[in-house]
């Protein structure tokens, strides 16, 4: 991986510089939980959120610079953009 100038003693090689074996196996266990977990939630937020989003009720937005306010929609007063 990266071969030393003056000793051969000190370069670095995949075996030299890897971690402790006991250390590596306990990462590949906490790895072998934590990684299905996580792709199992992403599924569950995705398929949670799917779907268009609907405006309910007086929403508006803005849009360059201009406040559109849907079909019927009424902005009351003290309302803050």
């Amino acid at each position: 991986m990266l071969r030393a100038t003056g000793d051969a003693a000190l370069s670095l090689t995949a075996y030299n510089s890897g971690g402790d074996p006991a250390g590596l196996r306990t990462a590949l266990g906490w790895f072998s939980l934590g990684f299905p977990l996580a792709i199992s939630y992403f599924v569950l937020v995705f398929r949670l959120h799917r779907g268009k989003a609907v405006a309910d009720g007086d929403g508006y937005y803005v849009r360059g610079g201009i406040i559109v306010v849907p079909k019927g929609g009424v902005i009351r007063s003290g309302t803050v953009v």
